[in-house]
């Protein structure tokens, strides 16, 4: 397991395991997602947590389904999140652009 820590605030920080797990991502029929291994990442402010999110590995994703957003957004933990979209709707996103401390969610990719 990984932790790592907002730089401006203690409290605000994430949890990642890196587990041996099947995961598909399917939107009508088509497969955009079919890894055999995922990160589960768990964000917590004090004691309060966020809920876990399934990012994997960018090896797994078919890309030639997607298009890369204009949108970004900052996360004062993660960094500067990328979107992508499937036929005009956002689908997913990932961190391209992390800080420090989040290197090891770098070009992860998570599915809504």
């Amino acid at each position: 397991m990984v932790k790592f820590t907002n730089p401006s605030n203690k409290n605000h920080y994430a949890e990642v395991e890196e587990v041996e797990e099947e995961y598909t991502k399917e939107v009508g029929g088509e497969v955009l997602c079919k890894a055999d291994k995922v990160f589960k990442l768990t964000e917590y402010m004090g004691s309060s947590s966020y809920g876990t999110r399934i990012y994997v590995d960018r090896k797994y994703v078919d890309f030639s389904k997607l298009t890369k957003a204009s949108k970004t957004t900052g996360c004062p933990l993660k960094g500067r999140a990328s979107y992508y979209l499937l036929n005009g709707k956002e689908i997913a996103w990932s961190y391209e652009d992390v800080l420090p401390s989040a290197t090891y969610i770098k070009d992860l990719i998570s599915f809504y």
